[in-house]
């Protein structure tokens, strides 16, 4: 499982440091550059209802070893296939990853007892991967001769691990008749009247929006303002390994409280603070990078660990998952193209500024979406009321 983590972020947090030199090859603009950062977000948001349909034939254990076979092609067509494979393999890799992403939390809630803290090493090993791509992007397209090269050699990680995971999904293939199910569509259409649900999903959406804006864009940000490109590759490591590291410190308190709002709201907050620090004072970019990844960087872990913890089977976490998965990347999707947009027409400060109104929003939210009670409940009970 956590080899699966390590595959699901370097083909996408790998771009954000080379962004300027794919851009000089591939002739993009700013906007047509946030459209490139914006589509892995945009399968998320597309192919996450999918990935119970892509589990129902054969189980969720062949599903991901699928996933990861679409995601080696995937970089494979983005790296070597010219002008238009960079789009079409930035499409695959994303929708790859999108079905990953929405069944390994319910593998989690299926097959460990803490879920809460197996969740958060998994994301953990998730963002230091995702941290890693982005620190050495620069240092290996320098010696690889160039941006395509380096994204390429990311194609290893996904070969070698779908191929041990051929070797899982055979140790359970025998059990499979009395595991649950892949989530159905009146799991999913009861969590859509769910009150609890739309919280999770819609946090999980602007954490979600904060995080990518930043990963995409802050290597440019802190360009405009005088920092070299190795340095703001170094800084977005930084942000991405201390936020791997906050992620576990407080995945390990969440497995420890009932009520999770103090933790949703203490990684919102600190965002805000980062953003604004940046734009008035980007002289010290590194003390905002590290605000921001104590926040920002920890908030991936506190929403997926919501998703398990305010649900009650795993096919409950499968479908609450795949709501908030495909809704929130598609409020994501907004973050890396409207940073790109307002850009264009107002520059970098517009973008900190708004991106720290995202996560006010969010901080505001997290008094809800942390809550203890189950996100079905409510829902399951009106529903028997109106059948009684």
């Amino acid at each position: 499982m956590l080899l699966v983590a390590a595959c699901l972020r370097p083909a996408i947090t790998s771009v954000g440091p080379l962004l300027g030199d794919i851009a000089k090859d591939a002739a993009l603009g700013e906007l047509r550059q946030g459209l490139l950062g914006a589509i892995p977000l945009v399968m998320f948001a597309v192919c996450s209802p999918l990935a119970g349909m892509a589990a129902r034939p054969k189980g969720m254990e062949f599903a991901v070893l699928t996933a990861l076979a679409v995601l080696a092609v995937g970089i494979v067509v983005r790296s070597v296939g010219g002008g238009s494979g960079l789009w079409i393999g930035t499409a695959l890799a994303g929708a790859a990853v999108a079905v990953a992403n929405v069944l390994t939390p319910a593998l989690i809630k299926r097959d460990f007892a803490k879920a809460a803290l197996t969740m958060a090493v998994f994301t953990t090993v998730l963002s230091g991967f995702a941290a890693i791509a982005s620190g050495t992007a620069v240092p290996l397209s320098d010696a690889l001769g160039g941006w395509r090269p380096a994204l390429l050699s990311w194609v290893l990680l996904p070969v070698v691990v779908g191929s041990l995971w051929v070797w899982r999904s055979a140790s359970v293939r025998d059990k499979e008749k009395s595991l649950p199910a892949p989530p159905r569509a009146a799991s999913i259409g009861l969590l859509i009247r769910s009150p609890g649900a739309w919280q999770v999903t819609v946090f999980f959406g602007l954490q979600s929006a904060t995080f990518y804006t930043v990963v995409t864009w802050l290597p440019s940000i802190e360009h405009s303002f005088g920092v070299d490109d190795r340095m703001a590759g170094v800084h977005l490591l930084v942000y991405q390994v201390l936020g791997s590291a906050c992620g576990l410190v407080i995945g390990v308190l969440m497995e420890r409280t009932v009520d999770q709002r103090l933790a949703a709201v203490g990684i919102s907050v600190p965002v805000v603070v980062a953003m604004l620090g940046l734009a008035v004072a980007p002289h010290a970019a590194l003390v905002w990078v590290v605000l921001a990844a104590a926040g920002a960087g920890a908030a991936l872990t506190v929403a997926l660990a919501l998703v398990v913890l305010r649900s009650t089977t795993s096919e409950e976490t499968a479908a609450l998952s795949a709501m908030a998965q495909s809704v929130g990347y598609l409020i994501a999707a907004l973050g890396p193209l409207g940073a790109g947009l307002l850009a264009d027409l107002w520059g970098w400060r517009a973008v900190l500024f708004s991106t720290a109104g995202v996560a006010a929003c969010q901080s505001v939210l997290a008094l809800w979406a942390g809550r203890t009670t189950p996100v079905g409940d409510r829902t399951r009970e009106r529903c028997n009321v109106g059948s009684g």
